[in-house]
């Protein structure tokens, strides 16, 4: 299951009208923003119960949500916290800053531990280094990595830098939720 949008240049706009699609109805809803780094957009999706996590300590972009803010590893954070269950996990350009086998342990977590999981990573090797700095990439993915995923592909997200992104998500019903998905972003403006 995977659409695409070719020539369509990312922008917050575009990243927060797929976020909001992917997470459907969020009324009263739980939410964990994994590796969220300064969480620009997450607190807009409209959950009720929030985390944001990261290994760094980081403000975030909207000052009032510091207080959901945790200061952790992603996989300590997981392991100290096995019994919560959320309704959605985001890990939004998250991923690609963990070793490859990490990234898929991590994709494995929060489908356990979660009705919905949702990543967005650029699309294949970007800036991959050999480093253990926690905003170095150390891998690159596609949508074939993740296999039982719906996928939205923009190979055009990052035009400056000639890099595309993805959007891939998992939860019970992912082929009734793609089609949703799907339908209700066909009448976006920036769709060409």
């Amino acid at each position: 299951m995977q659409t695409e949008f070719k020539g369509v240049v990312g922008n917050g706009e575009i990243y927060l009208d797929v976020m909001k699609a992917i997470c459907g109805d969020t009324e009263g809803k739980s939410m964990a923003d994994l590796m969220c780094y300064h969480a620009p957009y997450t607190p807009l999706l409209g959950f009720k119960n929030r985390i944001y996590v990261d290994v760094q300590e980081r403000g975030l972009d909207h000052k009032e949500e510091q207080q959901y803010f945790v200061k952790s590893d992603i996989f300590m954070f997981l392991v100290e916290n096995s019994n919560l269950h959320f309704d959605v996990m985001i890990c939004s350009d998250g991923i690609e800053h963990l070793h490859k086998q990490a990234g898929f342990d991590l994709a494995l977590a929060m489908k356990l531990m979660s009705d919905k999981s949702i990543i967005f990573t650029p699309l294949g090797e970007w800036m991959v280094t050999n480093d253990d700095h926690p905003d170095s990439h150390k891998s690159g993915w596609l949508p074939s990595d993740l296999n039982g995923y719906a996928t939205i592909v923009f190979p055009d997200f990052h035009p400056t830098l000639n890099e595309g992104a993805f959007f891939v998500w998992y939860c019970k019903d992912i082929k009734q939720d793609f089609e949703r998905v799907k339908n209700e972003l066909k009448n976006k403006t920036w769709i060409k």
